[in-house]
């Protein structure tokens, strides 16, 4: 995956909370204000927009935690499971983004990111994949 791919990923995220927060919060006001019936319509895409607003805040804050391998990790795991759906789901993307976080943080076994790059092989995992652990001894001690 190439920087442009996993930094395009972060940017439309970040550009469509902000952009979707300002025309759901700019039309529920003009709404409210301007309508002589149902205001209640206007609340709803007033809330609407502070949501949008909640959720770039949400993904600003993930974009700064994360280093720039983090993120393109993230963004690869997000983009592999997308291509094996096809489609997008409430459950899924719920799904998804908790594999991706643990994708993020290095703690998929080897099958698991494996099993994520069989997903769209076109796709190459987009950092030096981690270490395989190193056995440990559990047997009696000498």
């Amino acid at each position: 995956m190439s920087a442009q791919r996993t930094s395009s990923y972060w940017r439309q995220q970040i550009i469509l909370n902000a952009v979707l927060g300002v025309l759901f919060s700019v039309f529920g006001m003009a709404f409210l204000l301007l309508s002589p019936v149902d205001k209640g319509y206007g609340l709803i895409f007033f809330l609407a927009g502070l949501g949008f607003f909640g959720a770039l805040i949400f993904v600003s804050r993930q974009y700064r935690r994360m280093s720039k391998e983090q993120r393109a990790v993230y963004a690869w795991a997000i983009a592999q499971q997308m291509s094996a759906t096809g489609f997008r789901t409430t459950g899924g993307d719920i799904e998804m983004m908790a594999i991706a976080t643990q994708a993020q943080k290095g703690a998929l076994s080897a099958a698991e990111l494996q099993h994520l790059q069989d997903l769209n092989p076109r796709n190459p995992y987009p950092v030096r994949p981690p270490a395989p652990p190193t056995p440990t001894w559990s047997g009696p001690e000498l």
